[in-house]
């Protein structure tokens, strides 16, 4: 799966009714579970869990919304591909000092 955004189906947030309460997310059960099902190759990759970011709107600071963004990590890359004209010596090769 690549690194696309998808805004989560079936889940809304909105402001805490008390300034304790930072928000509130309101979840359609069954909307999400279907964005469980659609995601969940992304999901048994990653242990079972998933992140959700909650954010504000740019027009209205007050009205929030949810994504989810499945990260891909890059493979890692070894020492010998950050420099490839360096060669590992064998053991029987003569050392020049």
């Amino acid at each position: 799966m690549d690194n696309d955004t998808q805004f989560l189906d079936g889940v809304f947030a909105k402001g805490g009714k008390y300034d304790f309460i930072v928000a509130e997310l309101n979840i359609n059960s069954e909307q999400f579970k279907q964005f469980l099902n659609k995601n969940s190759d992304y999901i048994k990759q990653n242990k079972g869990f998933i992140k959700i970011e909650v954010l504000r709107t740019k027009k209205d600071r007050e009205k929030m919304y949810c994504k989810f963004t499945p990260f891909t990590p890059k493979p890692q890359v070894q020492a010998s591909e950050h420099m490839p004209d360096r060669q590992r010596q064998k053991e029987d090769d003569e050392v020049p000092f």
